[in-house]
């Protein structure tokens, strides 16, 4: 039987509706308390996706979609020690087009150490699921869950002169549900010297080496990679921050049919903030998908994030700014922009924009609302375009 299409009056009925009682359910909780390391909440969203399936034009499909989530996390302190971690999930349905109906998750968690002398390092593990849209290799698009793992260690000795010896290690692992070919595990190690020239600039220069293995028929490709990284961070003084690597990147693939590189790589970031109320950053990335897969130039809070990075070599540009208008409304927007080269040798760009209002009107109730606007093209012809319009209400327990 034919399910009705949902008027978007229907849908801002549902959102009062899950607004009013989120108020509700904080005024029943709300007391005077002590600021806690915990915290655990939930949350409710409705949006409408212009094109659910990313299909080119003329072939758009819309529809609304719920999404209903968990949270919780912790925040702890212990001498010079800090313990913390992050989790969510949620359950997203559609309205009509039942099909895509899926779940999704984040975990962020790890410990900040330090020792009485000049020993600190870092402990990080991070995992997420969510459905993304990915570009086949006939530049059509289709949408898969994803799966990523990430898990980073680092230590730091200080050294005399205001040198320090940094060593890090990271492994990651890639899953595409719907596709072969596309899967992968990385195991980087890191080494290198960082110097502190006065109190403003911190120079730096070390060496990653990364062996990782990719799924493909009939055999792996395994993959080699190294970089020699210059680094330069240079804090102003003043409002802003800037924060530079330039890289010296060799890769080799076992595989035949993929392609070596040899490339100069990079990243460049700027941080302003001339006001306590407004924040502007801009950021640009030049390197491999797969690294930007996991150091993503595209996320922001303005909107939607950039679909996955499929490209061999790609520059990605970004900007983000959020202006605090009273103690509980703010405004925030992003531009960011993604051109590059797919595996097949077709070109990729992709263009999103993103505006966001955020109202906070007591600690434990939270209200976002967002629009975005996403435009895709391969070998210069559109591959789809796409806006996104949701609000979310959240409340959180402390």
């Amino acid at each position: 039987m034919n399910k009705s299409p949902t008027h978007p009056c229907g849908a801002a009925l549902k959102l009062a509706a899950s607004i009013g009682c989120l108020a509700a359910t904080t005024a029943a909780f709300a007391q005077a308390q002590e600021e806690s390391p915990y915290y655990i909440g939930i949350s409710q969203g409705f949006t409408h996706d212009s094109n659910v399936n990313r299909s080119r034009p003329g072939a758009e499909t819309s529809d609304f979609y719920s999404s209903t989530g968990l949270l919780g996390g912790v925040n702890l302190r212990f001498g010079r020690q800090r313990v913390f971690a992050d989790a969510e999930a949620q359950v997203h349905r559609y309205n009509d087009v039942s099909g895509l109906n899926n779940k999704s998750y984040s975990v962020l968690g790890g410990l900040d150490w330090e020792t009485i002398e000049t020993l600190s390092g870092t402990l990080r593990y991070s995992a997420r699921n969510s459905l993304n849209n990915f570009i086949a290799s006939d530049g059509s698009t289709f949408l898969s869950d994803q799966r990523t793992q990430q898990a980073t260690a680092s230590a730091r000795y200080g050294l005399a002169s205001n040198l320090s010896f940094d060593l890090g290690y990271e492994h990651r692992t890639l899953e595409i549900q719907s596709a072969t070919g596309r899967d992968y595990t990385q195991d980087m190690v890191s080494t290198g010297l960082r110097w502190a020239v006065g109190g403003k600039l911190t120079l730096g220069a070390g060496v990653r080496v990364t062996r990782g293995e990719q799924d493909a028929v009939p055999v792996t490709d395994e993959i080699k990679r190294r970089d020699i990284d210059l680094t330069a961070i240079w804090a102003t003084g003043g409002a802003s921050t800037f924060n530079a690597r330039l890289s010296a990147t060799k890769e080799t693939h076992s595989l035949g049919t993929n392609a070596d590189l040899s490339e100069t790589t990079g990243a460049l970031s700027w941080s302003y903030r001339p006001t306590g109320r407004l924040s502007l950053t801009a950021a640009a990335t030049r390197d491999t998908g797969k690294e930007t897969t996991f150091s993503p130039t595209a996320g922001g809070e303005g909107g939607e994030a950039l679909p996955v990075d499929n490209t061999r070599l790609g520059t990605t540009f970004a900007i983000d700014a959020q202006y605090e208008l009273t103690g509980k409304i703010s405004l925030n927007g992003n531009v960011r922009q993604r051109k590059g080269t797919l595996s097949s040798s077709q070109s990729e760009a992709v263009k999103g924009y993103g505006l966001g209002l955020t109202y906070l009107p007591t600690r434990s109730l939270a209200l976002r609302c967002s629009v975005s606007r996403e435009d895709r093209t391969v070998a210069s012809a559109t591959a789809y375009q796409v806006t996104i319009t949701g609000c979310t209400g959240e409340v959180t327990l402390r």
